[in-house]
């Protein structure tokens, strides 16, 4: 079933920059790249969404976005390639990367950890962003990983880079 819903920006870089300077000048909120990392003021919450959320015990560190699609080349391959965004597993899969999942963010979890053993991984690729809060996650992941018996890669992004952003520096090779 269906255990929570995501959104991100619909910006590009340059837009989201223009948006967030028009709306300091307004002594608005800016708009950040991925909500979720930033805790929104209390003057921009609406309690009543929030009474009213039906999925007010998700966990994140329960799931792994991606996993119920990328488990069949997960078990085929014995690998998995881990990333931190659902942005990045969906372009992840429209470049034929299908064994491709996310922890929604810098952390793992002994759950998910076992959601890959589960699912048929061996060996989990980490593929964070190319920044170096994405290098210490890596790093962080890689022990959690480790310690429950997954042999782990680390495919560093260049700096700036997240495997969505990154996949878009090259064609995409048509079949047919």
């Amino acid at each position: 079933g269906i255990v929570s819903f995501i959104g991100r920006v619909p910006f590009g870089a340059s837009a989201l920059a223009e948006l967030n300077e028009k709306q300091k000048a307004e002594g608005k909120r800016v708009t950040p790249k991925y909500e979720h990392r930033w805790e929104l003021r209390p003057d921009h919450k609406d309690q009543a969404y929030y009474d009213a959320h039906p999925f007010k015990t998700f966990a994140k560190n329960e799931h792994l976005y991606g996993l119920y699609q990328a488990k069949e080349m997960i078990r085929y391959t014995g690998v998995a390639i881990l990333v931190e965004g659902p942005t990045d597993v969906i372009k992840c899969f429209k470049h034929g990367v299908n064994n491709a999942c996310s922890t929604m963010g810098t952390s793992i979890s002994k759950t998910q950890a076992l959601l890959l053993k589960r699912a048929g991984a061996r060996k989990v690729i980490l593929m964070d962003d190319g920044d170096k809060a994405g290098l210490a996650s890596m790093e962080r992941k890689a022990q959690e990983l480790l310690a429950n018996g997954l042999e782990v890669e680390v495919c560093p992004m260049p700096d700036g880079h997240d495997p969505d952003t990154y996949s878009e520096m090259f064609p995409m090779i048509e079949s047919g």
